[in-house]
């Protein structure tokens, strides 16, 4: 890593947080409600290669699970804002 503090995510010379095109382009499916194997099918890819691209970018991100990483990521910029909302907000 290139910053030394893996709590922190894995940061680029200027300061950003860098994942491949690849990983942004898994989580965002991910940050859409697909799972693993969903997200693969629809990039013509393993689900093991769609783990492990998730690994890579929990890895720079700093963050141990899904519901972090997408935080993480709309907060840094690397995927469109995704507001939060309150359960009650909810029609049922």
């Amino acid at each position: 890593m290139r910053n030394g503090n893996k709590n922190k995510g894995e940061l680029e010379r200027d300061g950003r947080i860098s994942l491949s095109r690849r990983e942004t382009q898994v989580l965002a499916l991910i940050a859409r409600g697909l799972s693993s194997k969903q997200a693969a099918d629809d990039l013509c890819i393993s689900k093991s290669t769609v783990d492990y691209h998730l690994e890579n970018t929990y890895r720079k991100l700093g963050v141990s699970n899904r519901i972090q990483a997408i935080r993480k990521a709309s907060e840094a910029g690397i995927l469109p804002f995704v507001p939060s909302f309150s359960p009650l907000e909810i029609e049922l």
